[in-house]
């Protein structure tokens, strides 16, 4: 087994035993922490589709995300199909960064 295990830090490289309590506990962390989830999903996508403006849209999808992730910012990145150029949208509220094609 590997010394150090990546994908679960702090765990030991060597099974143990569980009890079938054990299991049962953790299972129903794991249910309510993904039905929390969901329900923060489900709240975000109906703000998202409640918004008719597409660049209002944006700025929501960025800030729902943002807050489901918790993540202290996040960006979309779009093509200006009149151009050909990068646009670079931020959640913080500041204008489009624009970045030509040929650069």
């Amino acid at each position: 087994p590997p010394e150090n295990n990546d994908l679960f830090p702090g765990a030991s490289p060597t099974p143990r035993s569980t009890t079938p309590g054990e299991y049962e506990a953790t299972f129903a962390e794991l249910e309510e922490h993904l039905t929390m989830e969901m329900g923060n999903m489900v709240k975000a996508m109906k703000t998202i589709a409640s918004v008719l403006n597409p660049e209002r849209a944006t700025e929501v999808i960025v800030e729902e995300i943002t807050s489901i992730l918790s993540a202290d910012r996040a960006t979309i990145f779009r093509v200006d199909e009149s151009t050909g150029d990068l646009l670079i949208k931020i959640a913080s509220g500041m204008a489009p960064i624009r970045i030509p094609k040929d650069k």
